[in-house]
């Protein structure tokens, strides 16, 4: 019999897995596409994504305790959905590996200039494998610890407060504006991850509650993205928010502590922790996705199998232009598949529920 979780792990593994390497731009997102003010837009992306979780809990009460892996093979026959979960996986992998090498990519420039990317990958990529390869009771209990050692990082934007100036804000709502849809969408991407809960259905202790803690966890990321770019607007001005290319590193240089040199080191190397957590998530259910296809499949094998996959793919992406390219692509492919995913599975089972509701 598979070992439940605790619904409360909803809470970290939602809000460790949507704040990531995105963060470092998401203030410049904002700025360039939604203009003065913009970020007030955070709030009603978030209320858009809230919708989506809502559709989410409908479906964790009317899926009876069975994986969505099961409503998604009586929704495509066949080789249908072996054909789907192989395109998933393999995106999702890749999608994990982008999200590394973007972060190995920032200390790169920052810290190792002279260094291969792939290089530093390969460090991270180990981490990774090591954390993929275990169990999700292992996982949920490593992503709390982490979740405990890094959520001080949030508070860290307190120290900006005395520097902070109204004046930067302008009385202007939404000027200079960029291309609106296309900022939706980047912002809609500094969210995902939520989706991931889908196929944790199976492993969570059934209650009606449970989904209550992805709601606390989007609420408390939909909290520091707000905070954080509101306080970006004020501290470094609208102006350079639209042409700092990461404004929340050159935030990060200001600090200056008598006991620590660059305390923007340490804080890197702490953020590491989230971007393992996200690019983990992606990857863990890529592997169990390929897994359902061969269920006889050793895990290990299966994992190492997308590793070499992704890494070969991305090996060539090395300078920021490429990789913020790639990741706009995938962005927008990410999308539609959370969109299209969540839509698929409610409507589904809200007509499987009117059909047996009509023939009792």
């Amino acid at each position: 019999m598979t070992e439940k979780i605790h619904p409360i792990h909803l809470f970290f593994l939602v809000y460790m897995t949507q704040v990531g390497v995105i963060l470092f731009t998401l203030p410049r997102i904002i700025a360039l596409n939604f203009g003065t003010n913009g970020w007030i837009l955070i709030s009603l992306i978030s209320l858009f994504v809230l919708g989506l979780i809502v559709l989410m809990d409908f479906i964790y009460r009317w899926q009876d305790g069975k994986s969505i892996y099961e409503v998604l093979e009586g929704i495509f026959p066949g080789i249908i959905h072996k054909l789907l979960y192989l395109f998933l996986s393999i995106f999702w992998a890749i999608s994990a590996f982008t999200i590394a090498k973007k972060y190995v990519s920032i200390v790169k420039m920052i810290f190792y200039p002279s260094t291969n990317v792939n290089l530093l990958l390969v460090v991270f990529v180990v981490l990774l494998y090591f954390f993929v390869t275990s169990s999700i009771q292992a996982i949920v209990r490593s992503i709390v610890f982490l979740f405990f050692l890094t959520v001080w990082l949030d508070l860290l934007v307190l120290y900006f407060i005395p520097d902070f100036e109204w004046v930067h804000l302008t009385p202007y709502f939404f000027e200079y504006r960029g291309d609106l849809f296309g900022g939706s969408i980047e912002t809609f991407s500094a969210f995902l991850g939520f989706e991931l809960v889908l196929f944790l259905f199976h492993f969570i202790e059934q209650t009606p509650k449970a989904m209550r803690y992805v709601y606390f966890a989007h609420v408390l990321t939909t909290m520091v993205y707000l905070v954080v770019t509101f306080i970006a607007y004020g501290f470094t001005s609208f102006h350079h928010l639209t042409t700092q290319v990461y404004p929340i590193i050159s935030m990060l240089r200001y600090f200056q502590l008598p006991f620590i040199e660059r305390i923007d080191g340490l804080i890197f190397i702490l953020f590491m922790m989230k971007v393992l957590v996200t690019s983990g998530m992606y990857m863990w259910v890529a592997v169990q996705m390929l897994l359902r296809i061969r269920p006889v499949s050793h895990p290990p094998l299966a994992a190492f199998f997308l590793f070499a996959i992704s890494f070969i793919v991305t090996y060539s992406w090395n300078t920021r232009y490429e990789l913020d390219l790639w990741i706009q692509n995938m962005i927008v492919v990410q999308s539609i598949i959370t969109l299209t995913l969540i839509a698929l599975l409610f409507f589904y089972l809200l007509l499987k529920r009117r059909r047996a509701h009509n023939e009792a």
